[in-house]
């Protein structure tokens, strides 16, 4: 869960980090 107040540009990074974890877990 990403704060409201974190720019967008920051956001998608942690996609893509949950994303690979994503992997590794599933």
């Amino acid at each position: 869960m990403v704060p409201p107040f974190v720019p967008s540009f920051d956001i998608y990074p942690f996609k893509k980090i949950n994303a690979l974890l994503g992997r590794l877990n599933g």
